[in-house]
């Protein structure tokens, strides 16, 4: 103890300029530390928003899907009406009566097959 007081000895620990230095370490630790949680901070917000917009656009995929089947039913049933008119404003042949025979058998076909996934 008494080689402190004369100053023969000096620990690191109680050297004022190695106190200094592990403070400002201890300081740059800390704000490293708060910088890292407000980034931490920012990007679960952001993970949240992109979560949210994700969950919205799955969505609208969703509906459009539902309005594509329906203007699909829609056509199908309008290219049936077509067909049908064509065949009633003209005479066909027996080869155009099976040909038209088999078209409305492919769009009955589809109407069945529209039914049925509206009914699931």
């Amino acid at each position: 103890m008494n080689r402190i007081l004369r100053g023969g000895f000096n620990p690191p620990f109680l050297n004022l300029s190695f106190i200094a230095y592990f403070s400002t370490c201890m300081d740059t630790a800390e704000q490293y530390i708060k910088n890292l949680r407000e980034k931490i901070q920012l990007l679960a917000r952001h993970q949240r928003q992109l979560q949210k917009e994700n969950q919205q656009l799955k969505e609208d995929v969703e509906v459009f899907k539902e309005q594509t089947n329906a203007i699909k039913q829609e056509m199908s049933i309008l290219e049936m009406q077509n067909a049908m008119l064509k065949a009633s404003q003209q005479h066909l042949t027996d080869k155009e009566k099976k040909e038209m025979e088999k078209k409305l058998q492919h769009f009955i076909g589809e109407i069945d097959r529209c039914i049925s996934m509206l009914s699931r």
